[in-house]
């Protein structure tokens, strides 16, 4: 490696070194895979100049650099003056490939292409069998337990990782492969999806989380067929991710059932008699207010500001009052209700984190539910403080139930499943489809027509 070669690779490593500084360092993932297992994978500082093919350990040996400087700092005293450096390398008697990788023109393609670690960057995920490795090329022994690769051009970026003895994976090596060597690596290998993906920064807080849905799994299985298995040998591993999705669609459909069955026993006689149950009944009113000034002037009204936390997050501290809060919870189901509930930690309930609440409903993208349900309550309770008809009506779930029996059919059913009114959950556009028989395209016109004509029905 001339003088100019090895300004121009230095230059280049900087610039990606700068970037993994920016990117990665300081960030841990927690990456969920489709065979049971959890990595807890980060990047150090000190393992950047070995992944961009400079080998420290050999500067250190040849005196060229302090033994007792680290890996990083070694890497900004060469960035500092790559020239002179050069020049020292050179007035010792040494030469640039006693510790600079014959591969470091590859490394720095890989690493200059890797966009990340979320499910949806990562072309496939390899748990290396050294066992298998061996039946093909006695020869290939990269000591690594997981290969994690990246489509480039006409073949991959591989980034191998292996467990510290600490418990949690770093990257150890990073080499391009083509088509005909990629081959000769993953074959027999196991492939496995990286079903959900959360990222911590360094006081271990949550700044991003994915998961890959339904359909992006099948999407990843398909190139996994198409590509690995048949071309490379590799088998897909979907044991325990298989086994989640059934458990969470049983339980699901289970509770489906029994919302239904409750429902239908509950409140048939009032479906039937169409009670007109948002009648006002003013005595009624009368004595809620005279028990609310008793419990004022007894004290005993503990919960005045059970909702405190709620109101400073929700409305920025504006004035709604509780029976309006109360009110709105009517318009949720079961499930909105208890998500909030767990969030806030109302009703003698403990505040769950992030974590526990995904634990519990099986959600990758907590942060964008609760902030989704926090803006629909925000809308429903000051729909609530101007008395608007429509969202009125949400809160009253019999006669929203007794008004969609009054629709078509097809305008019935639909309506009932988007709002959520025989079941704890709010079906999607594409359940609906599935479950009404009705086309994709056409189920958002059907409930637009079934919302409009309640509208009216309530303008009456």
């Amino acid at each position: 490696m001339n003088k100019k070669e090895f300004l121009d690779y230095m230059w280049k490593a900087e610039q990606l070194y700068r970037k993994f500084q920016k990117k990665w360092l300081n960030k841990s993932y927690i990456m969920r895979i489709s065979d049971g297992n959890v990595i807890n994978f980060s990047f150090y500082e000190q393992s950047f100049a070995h992944l961009v093919g400079i080998q420290i350990n050999k500067l250190k040996e040849s005196g060229l650099v302090p033994k007792n400087l680290q890996a990083n700092d070694i890497l900004e005293f060469i960035f500092f003056n790559p020239e002179r450096f050069y020049r020292l390398i050179i007035q010792s008697g040494y030469k640039t490939k006693y510790f600079i990788s014959s591969y470091y023109k590859e490394k720095l393609t890989v690493m200059k292409n890797i966009c990340g670690f979320l499910p949806a960057s990562l072309g496939f995920i390899v748990k290396f069998d050294t066992n298998k490795a061996f039946l093909v090329n006695d020869e290939l022994k990269p000591n690594v337990e997981y290969l994690l690769g990246y489509k480039i051009d006409d073949g991959y970026g591989i980034i191998g990782i292996k467990k510290s003895s600490y418990g949690n994976y770093y990257p150890l090596t990073v080499l391009y492969y083509d088509k005909d060597s990629l081959k000769e690596l993953l074959k027999y290998q196991t492939l496995l999806l990286p079903t959900y993906t959360k990222v911590k920064n360094i006081e271990n807080e949550i700044i991003s989380e994915y998961g890959l849905y339904e359909q992006e799994k099948i999407r990843k299985l398909k190139i996994y067929n198409s590509v690995f298995e048949r071309q490379y040998g590799c088998v897909t591993n979907l044991t325990s991710d298989y086994i989640r999705t059934l458990e969470h669609t049983t339980n699901h459909l289970i509770e489906e059932k029994e919302q239904n069955r409750r429902f239908k026993e509950e409140n048939y006689e009032l479906q039937v008699s169409n009670i007109n149950l948002s009648k006002e009944n003013d005595a009624l009113k009368q004595e809620v207010k005279k028990l609310k000034a008793m419990l004022k002037i007894t004290g005993a009204n503990e919960n005045i500001d059970k909702y405190l936390k709620l109101k400073m997050d929700i409305f920025d501290g504006e004035d709604i009052d509780n029976s309006i809060i109360d009110r709105a919870f009517l318009a949720f189901t079961n499930k909105e209700r208890t998500l909030l509930e767990y969030y806030y930690g109302l009703n003698g309930k403990d505040k769950l984190s992030w974590k526990e609440i995904s634990n519990i409903y099986e959600i990758s993208s907590v942060h964008y539910i609760i902030n989704k349900l926090k803006n629909d309550f925000k809308n429903i309770c000051l729909g609530l403080k101007i008395k608007n008809p429509y969202i009125e009506l949400l809160t009253d779930r019999e006669k929203l139930i007794s008004l969609a029996f009054i629709l078509p059919k097809e305008e019935r059913d639909a309506f009932i499943l988007k709002n959520g009114l025989f079941t704890c959950n709010r079906a999607s556009n594409k359940e609906i489809s599935e479950t009404l028989g009705i086309p994709y395209v056409k189920v958002k016109k059907v409930i637009e027509s079934a919302e409009e004509k309640v509208r009216e029905m309530v303008k009456r």
